[in-house]
């Protein structure tokens, strides 16, 4: 009976964040109401706030899997290519990234609503825990590799991530110019810029 208990309670929570995810993409986190969100799980609205606290913990929970889904997708595809240029790796993953900008949900979700629910600093604070170790990991690589000069990694890291994530911001906004090949060939240069300096 407990083990059914768990499970039954696993599987509500699984609802309710998968309608959370699709009413979040489709209205926006301020039109899409706790009730409504519940309705389309099957659920009571305090069920809902019993597994997510609030509206808000609910959002943050949706935040969270979809910046996790980002960085797995990104890492897969960093790992698909071991015998690869470490380079090409790295600018595979941001392919992946960039990929992920354009999704209405991520969009929507992450880069609109994100800063304004979560707040800018914490927005930044999980961004930076769910994807700064995945970025350094990286840097280490191509550092192991003599593909770039041999700096401190966690401010190169820092530096790397910030460029992508306003890549991701960019194109999400659709500005002029900007082009996901156009931006995976100026982080390209960009990294090949840091080529460890060679004696005349």
């Amino acid at each position: 009976m407990a083990r059914r208990s768990v499970a039954d309670a696993a599987a509500t929570r699984t609802r309710i964040l998968a309608s959370a995810r699709s009413l979040f993409a489709a209205q926006g986190y301020a039109a899409a109401s706790a009730r409504e969100i519940a309705a389309a799980a099957g659920v009571t609205v305090g069920a809902l706030f019993h597994h997510f606290g609030s509206k808000a913990g609910l959002f943050r929970a949706v935040f969270e899997i979809l910046v996790d889904e980002l960085n797995r997708a990104a890492m897969a595809a960093f790992r698909a290519m071991p015998e690869a240029d470490p380079l090409d790796a790295i600018v595979a993953s941001l392919h992946v990234a960039l990929s992920f900008a354009e999704k209405a949900d991520f969009h929507q979700i992450v880069t609109v609503d994100g800063p304004v629910v979560l707040g800018a600093d914490e927005w930044r604070k999980i961004d930076s825990r769910m994807g700064l170790t995945t970025v350094a990991g990286g840097v280490e690589m191509l550092k192991a590799k003599g593909r770039i000069a041999d700096l401190p990694t966690m401010p190169l890291a820092v530096l790397i991530m910030g460029a992508m994530n306003n890549a991701g911001f960019a194109l999400a906004r659709r500005e002029p110019g900007i082009d996901a090949d156009a931006l995976l060939a100026a982080f390209r240069r960009l990294l090949e810029g840091l080529a460890p300096a060679t004696r005349s």
